[in-house]
């Protein structure tokens, strides 16, 4: 709190530089990669496909492999 008052407005400035990341880095499904949120944590850069475009079996029911945390 501030002077007695509770601040309540929430931003979105996180959420605007992980766009633009996404968008300078191409991070999108079309190029393979997926950057996920993690709660409580950050974000995962995820690859979705190998190097022979099969979809990649990490054994969490998903199509990604972790790639960096």
């Amino acid at each position: 709190m501030v002077w007695g008052r509770e601040f309540r407005e929430t931003t979105r400035t996180i959420d605007s530089h992980v766009s633009r990341l996404r968008l300078a880095l191409e991070i999108e499904p079309v190029n393979h990669f997926r950057l996920q949120p993690v709660y409580k944590s950050g974000y995962r850069l995820l690859h979705l496909y190998d190097e022979s475009g099969s979809p990649v079996d990490d054994g969490l029911n998903d199509d990604h492999t972790e790639i960096a945390a």
